[in-house]
């Protein structure tokens, strides 16, 4: 896993790990329109001395991403986070379970390959999760 801006030999304390829940999540943030699909989001906790610091990190379609996060909220509706090194401080972003209607109405336009057309949720989510397969 990749952390920038991190020195490696530092000694970690405390970490904790988890996945979300979701295979793949639709991606907004009101400040950077690069993001828009999340597969694999994974949240790292750890503190060094007195700092705690906080990772979020998932596969977007064509690489991995790895933000450090300042605070962080979950709950029924998805994934939130605040960009702890944005140049305003309130970069936020937004995970939320993909599903047909968000994917046809916000994502299909923007990605290459796949069905134009989807019947299933799950036939889409292996469509997108192949995206990541081909990308290695």
């Amino acid at each position: 896993m990749f952390f920038p801006n991190r020195n490696i030999f530092e000694k970690k304390e405390y970490m904790e790990k988890f996945l979300l829940p979701e295979p793949v999540y639709y991606v907004e943030c009101s400040d950077d329109d690069t993001v828009l699909v999340g597969m694999d989001v994974c949240i790292t906790k750890y503190t060094t001395g007195s700092e705690q610091h906080t990772w979020v990190e998932w596969f977007d379609t064509c690489g991995d991403r790895c933000m450090e996060a300042s605070q962080y909220r979950m709950d029924e509706s998805g994934f939130a986070f605040v960009r702890k090194d944005s140049m305003t401080g309130k970069s936020i972003y937004r995970f939320i379970p993909m599903d047909l209607e968000i994917f046809h109405d916000k994502c299909r336009k923007h990605l290459f390959g796949g069905k134009d057309h989807y019947d299933s949720k799950e036939e889409m989510i292996n469509d997108i999760l192949l995206s990541k397969e081909n990308a290695d």
